[in-house]
C-alpha cells in the first residue's frame, strides 16, 4: 500500500472518531436514548426513592418495542437532518459582529423573560 493511501485511510479512521462527531446532535441523542434504555432497562431496587420510579415493569412486546424504536428513530432523523440543513445555510454575518458583551447580555434577558 502507497503511503498517500496509507494516510488517507488514517485520516478517514481518524474523522470518525473526532471530537466533532462525538457532538453532533444525532451522536448526542444517540448517546442519550442509550442511557435512557439503560435506565429503563436496569433493575435499581431500592436504590432510587419509591416516589421517582415506575410501580411496576411493563412487559416487553413487539408493538411497545416498535413503538419506541420508531419514536427514537423520528427524534434521530430530525437531528440528523437539522445538522444536514444547518451546514448548508450561509452563515449571518451581522450575528457575528456583535460583541460577545452584548450577545451575553442580550441572552441573558432573552432567558430571564422566558423563565419569568
Amino acid at each position: 500500500m502507497s503511503a498517500a493511501a496509507q494516510a488517507s485511510t488514517h485520516a478517514r479512521k481518524r474523522r470518525l472518531f473526532s471530537l466533532e462527531t462525538a457532538v453532533r446532535p444525532q451522536t448526542l441523542l444517540l448517546l442519550g436514548a442509550a442511557l435512557s434504555f439503560i435506565a429503563w432497562a436496569v433493575p435499581w431496587g431500592s436504590a432510587i426513592p419509591a416516589t421517582m420510579r415506575f410501580t411496576h415493569a411493563e412487559p416487553w412486546t413487539l408493538h411497545g418495542m416498535l413503538f419506541l424504536f420508531g419514536w427514537y428513530a423520528f427524534f434521530f432523523l430530525v437531528a440528523f437532518g437539522g445538522f444536514q440543513v444547518g451546514r448548508r445555510i450561509p452563515v449571518l454575518r451581522r450575528a457575528e459582529c456583535v460583541p460577545w458583551q452584548s450577545f451575553y447580555v442580550y441572552f441573558s434577558v432573552l432567558s430571564l423573560v422566558r423563565t419569568a
